[in-house]
């Protein structure tokens, strides 16, 4: 029994010991870190459709100019629009998706600190905080909404060093930081968030240019015309040509190019609304015609706009017209020049801005007098930019439009009059020939010919049916650019009724060039020398003796006229009819010769004298 107890005891103490240091054990170990406990967890993870969102709001700091940049973008009557720039369209669609899309389900990588005192250093102090000072540590900061509740809030510091698309991260109302991978561009310019490419044309649409350089006397209020100049091509593939060039000219296609790339990247840097009267007339509305009341004349002519006597628009600094293959004619008018800031060109002066006041616009304002007051008046005099105003309007011109071909003809058959008449002619013909008796000739003649006509005409009327369908397939297809055409017109009036656009100085003085910069001196072609064969001096044949091999010493010129034999044509003869000039150019423009004095190139050639005459 004693055995048996004690080995009860050992057994017990054993459990005990074992039970002991089970509790031991969970007592010392570590609680886990709430902070630690959402590491792998999206930021929100209720957001998960782009769709949702109605607005949008990018704040970031500005280290240059030491101020806040805020951009907002709102859905507003079914567009995307930018309330800090008139609400004009937000049409940059690529952006707006990729920015909704890159802030879905960010998720919190790694914890990096839980301290507010971090922020600084990692770049994470929110850019809206008016009470933060200094220029440092401040992060950018981007909020969607649906309505006034905010789907998704993030402030985006540093990137993490070594790391790929990895940031410091944090959402606004908290304190904790993270690390987070993001594939996101940030951008508060508006051409980033806009449709730049104002005219959406290709170099090989082009077909016309025409500059015209006139301006406007505003004192007297009358127009001074100025150089026009009119670049063309039928297609793509053919060189441009200009209109009025004399001879030893010819294009300066470098410069021409040079116009072509400024038009087919025009882009815009800033916009300003129209009168609302003006707008609804260009856009086609206005039933009872242009509603142009004193304050939208006053408006025009403040950017440089007047209306002429006859009702037409003119500009200050002349207009450029640019055609295209679809038919539709771009009209480029120029205004006045425009001096300010990235920020007043892009929205204009304070009296130019929105009048709705927002939160954005406030910070906006409170960070530029903060960085007015750091800066000096000579970093704000080399901060402004000139720029100039630009109004454009659409037409449609069918003769852009590669013109449709002729309608083929429908081969005449002949009668059976007609058919027996040609056999007996051809028959008569061939009797002399083929015939060695005098009987007529067979009725079978008339038949075989008849068989042959009609022949010919069944080919001939084969080949009408082939080329009358390839026509009506042409057809179609110019209907159908025509009927195109004029629906781009329309849109594209709709879309620039309301504004008047502001480009850079740079690309007004690109397009609308001087006429001497479109011309240079005309190149000598391959193998021609300054001088050409027909300027050279006649030289007389060598006398020399053909049996002898010396070469008689040149005599002296006679002023006694030469002796004239039967072979020598008199000095009254008529001149040897002229096979071309070796300097004109081979492609020359379609002349009227009606209206060309006689003797020009491209008048009909007079009449030769009979050789009666010419003996006279």
């Amino acid at each position: 029994m004693q055995e048996s107890q004690r080995t009860l005891v050992f057994v017990g103490a054993a459990v005990i010991s074992v039970v002991l240091a089970a509790a031991t054990y969970r007592a010392t170990q570590p609680a886990p870190l709430a902070e630690f406990s959402d590491v792998g967890e999206p930021f929100y993870p209720d957001f998960d459709d782009p769709n949702e969102a109605t607005g949008l709001r990018v704040a970031a700091y500005n280290e240059d100019a030491a101020k806040v940049d805020v951009f907002n973008v709102e859905f507003k009557d079914g567009l995307w629009r930018i309330p800090s720039h008139h609400n004009y369209p937000a049409d940059g669609e690529e952006q707006l998706s990729k920015t909704a899309t890159s802030i879905i389900g960010i998720e919190r990588s790694a914890l990096a600190s839980t301290s507010s005192d971090d922020f600084k250093r990692f770049g994470v102090l929110d850019p809206l905080d008016e009470s933060v000072t200094g220029t440092e540590g401040r992060g950018d900061r981007i909020t969607l909404f649906e309505g006034d509740n905010v789907l998704a809030d993030y402030i985006i510091g540093n990137k993490v060093e070594d790391q790929t698309d990895v940031y410091h991260i944090r959402r606004p109302d908290e304190e904790r930081t993270y690390r987070a991978s993001l594939d996101i561009d940030i951008s508060t310019k508006f051409a980033d968030w806009i449709e730049p490419d104002l005219l959406d044309v290709t170099r090989g649409d082009l077909r016309e240019i025409v500059i015209d350089n006139y301006s406007i006397d505003e004192a007297r209020g009358a127009l001074i015309p100025g150089e026009q100049s009119q670049l063309k091509r039928p297609n793509s593939t053919d060189p441009w040509v200009l209109d009025g060039l004399a001879e030893g000219e010819e294009v300066n296609t470098t410069n021409v190019n040079s116009i072509i790339n400024a038009l087919e990247d025009l882009k815009i840097v800033g916009v300003r609304p129209k009168p609302p009267g003006l707008s609804a007339d260009l856009k086609g509305e206005s039933k009872e015609g242009a509603r142009i009341d004193t304050l939208a004349f006053l408006d025009l002519q403040e950017k440089g706009y007047f209306i002429d006597a006859e009702g037409a628009l003119v500009s200050n600094e002349g207009e450029v017209r640019v055609g295209t293959a679809d038919g539709v004619l771009y009209v480029l008018r120029f205004g006045e020049v425009f001096t300010g800031s990235d920020v007043e060109i892009e929205v204009g002066s304070e009296k130019d801005a929105p009048t709705e006041g927002t939160e954005e616009s406030s910070g906006d304002e409170a960070a530029e007098d903060e960085s007015t007051e750091e800066g000096s008046e000579d970093e704000e005099a080399d901060s402004t930019k000139q720029s100039r105003y630009l109004f454009i309007t659409t037409q449609f011109h069918e003769a852009l439009i590669e013109p449709l071909g002729e309608k083929p003809v429908e081969p005449e058959k002949r009668s059976a009059e007609e058919t027996e008449e040609a056999a007996d002619a051809e028959t008569d013909a061939d009797e002399g020939a083929e015939s060695t008796d005098d009987e007529p000739a067979e009725d079978g003649d008339a038949d075989t010919a008849a068989t042959d006509k009609d022949a010919e005409y069944k080919k001939a009327f084969a080949e009408y049916e082939t080329s009358l369908k390839q026509w009506e397939s042409e057809k179609s297809a110019y209907d159908k650019k025509i009927e195109d055409g004029k629906e781009k017109v329309k849109e594209l009036s709709i879309r620039f009724a309301d504004w008047y656009y502001v480009i850079s100085s740079d690309t007004f003085d690109d397009i609308r060039v001087d006429r001497t910069e479109l011309i240079k001196v005309k190149e000598p072609e391959e193998g021609e020398d300054d001088t050409t064969a027909a300027d050279a001096p006649a030289l007389a044949p060598p006398t020399t003796d053909p049996a002898s091999d010396e070469t008689p010493e040149p005599e002296p010129a006679s002023t006694s006229e030469p002796e004239t034999s039967d072979d020598t044509p008199s000095a009254d003869a008529p001149a040897p009819e002229s096979k071309g000039d070796a300097d004109e150019p081979e492609d020359l423009p379609d002349i009227d010769e009606e209206k060309l004095p006689e003797g020009e190139p491209g008048s009909p050639a007079p009449e030769a004298e009979s050789e009666e005459d010419a003996n006279e």
